[in-house]
């Protein structure tokens, strides 16, 4: 039988958050699931925990890695076992309200979308709940406009970030061979333009859906709370993968163009906010050393953009 959602959760040392974050779906009100727990060779003790959920509730499956390959691939082999009609993400250090799971499936399927987004709270110290501004900002936005179908709004409205305050059709993914990028951080940017750009119908949600997990392990942070080299080289194969994906799919009758460099430019506004992040060890390899190869090619693939756009105009 066909589950109404799979949730896809890939972990790798999240053991002190883990049962938390599967116990909020444990729990959910909306119990037609199915969870696919992908353990990316994780060395903690995450697998005991794993064990233990898919021993207790059948809902639960796992899918394991023999190597670590990285939030991207293993949410992507989450994608390859999941069933449900409609798929999301959490993250192993994040958790869901009980409820959120029904909000989005009855929002989703009842206004026959492609793409439902929701409100994210950090949960912080003590468990104090602050709003995600960038996320917050949006919904607000969002919910203000004058459109029933968010994929109307203008390109510069667009939402581009967490894929984990989402849920999709998952025939979104499958019509369009949608997956997200593999071996890099913040591998959520390319994949909600593709699911944007793919899209016939999105709308938002005045609800809560997410708990993202602040850690205070300075020796195991987030993507998110992650300034290294490899974050901000990371950019660079980011800003090519949507460069390759504008060339090959930009129409004249399409708004892919549009969507690229707003993209394109949100990227580089918070590259350069992640700059100010950089701790001074490492500011001689990054800002001087990294930061101007980085500026070049960025400035390249916008001219090479608009120029492409100026071509297709010519055609029209």
């Amino acid at each position: 039988m066909i589950p109404l959602v799979t949730v896809i959760v890939p972990v790798y040392k999240t053991e002190e958050y883990l049962r938390a974050s599967l116990n909020s779906l444990l729990l959910q009100t909306l119990t037609d699931i199915q969870v696919v727990v992908v353990n990316d060779c994780s060395p903690d003790n995450s697998k005991f925990i794993i064990e233990e959920f898919v021993g207790k509730d059948e809902r639960f499956e796992v899918v394991n890695h023999s190597i670590n390959k990285g939030v991207g691939a293993a949410r992507n082999s989450g994608l390859k076992k999941a069933r449900g009609e409609y798929i999301t993400f959490l993250d192993s250090d994040d958790s869901y309200p009980l409820d959120a799971l029904q909000r989005m499936y009855d929002a989703i399927r009842y206004s026959d979308a492609d793409v439902v987004l929701g409100r994210m709270y950090e949960k912080g110290t003590g468990g104090k709940l602050t709003p995600v501004n960038y996320i917050e900002n949006k919904i607000n936005e969002f919910l203000k406009l004058p459109y029933t179908n968010l994929r109307e709004i203008p390109v510069v409205n667009f939402y581009c970030g967490s894929a984990t305050n989402q849920m999709f059709k998952r025939n979104l993914f499958i019509s369009n061979d949608v997956e997200f990028m593999e071996g890099v951080y913040h591998e959520d940017i390319p994949l909600t333009l593709e699911t944007w750009f793919y899209a016939k119908k999105i709308i938002a949600i005045n609800s809560i859906i997410l708990y993202r997990t602040i850690r205070q392990n300075e020796n195991n942070l987030s993507a998110t709370q992650t300034f290294n080299i490899k974050a901000f080289k990371d950019r660079e194969e980011i800003i090519t993968y949507v460069h390759n994906f504008c060339l090959k799919y930009a129409r004249i009758n399409n708004d892919l163009i549009f969507l690229t460099l707003e993209i394109l430019q949100r990227i580089n506004a918070t590259t350069e906010y992640m700059l100010l992040s950089v701790k001074e060890e490492n500011r001689n390899e990054i800002v001087k050393g990294w930061y101007p190869g980085y500026l070049k090619m960025y400035n390249f693939i916008i001219n090479d953009i608009k120029t492409l756009n100026l071509e297709l105009e010519a055609l029209a």
